[in-house]
């Protein structure tokens, strides 16, 4: 059996990842804080839709963020990048295989 090595989810290098390629597209950077409210949400969206394949379409993943980063006064991610910064996350995640 070969002896693959998988590296763990890092929540500041998914933050650094995700801030270089939004840097790459000319937009907005964000603090660490607000990326993590925004991983947090991804990850009870996933937990509350277990059936969700992101394959096919990740609008409902999108507006559930959305929806729930608004409720935070203090955020300051633009509805307009929510998309754009779940690529990104997903992209790092894909990184780890």
């Amino acid at each position: 059996m070969a002896n693959q090595e998988f590296k763990e989810f890092d929540e500041d290098a998914a933050i650094a990842y995700i801030n270089n390629a939004l840097a790459n597209k000319g937009k907005s950077q964000y603090s660490e804080d607000d990326l993590i409210l925004l991983m947090d949400a991804m990850y009870d969206f996933y937990e509350e839709n277990e059936d969700f394949d992101e394959e096919s379409s990740i609008d409902p993943l999108v507006k559930y963020i959305i929806k729930t980063i608004s409720k935070d006064p203090e955020n300051a991610i633009k509805a307009e990048d929510v998309e754009d910064i779940i690529i990104f996350e997903m992209e790092y995640e894909s990184t780890l295989d």
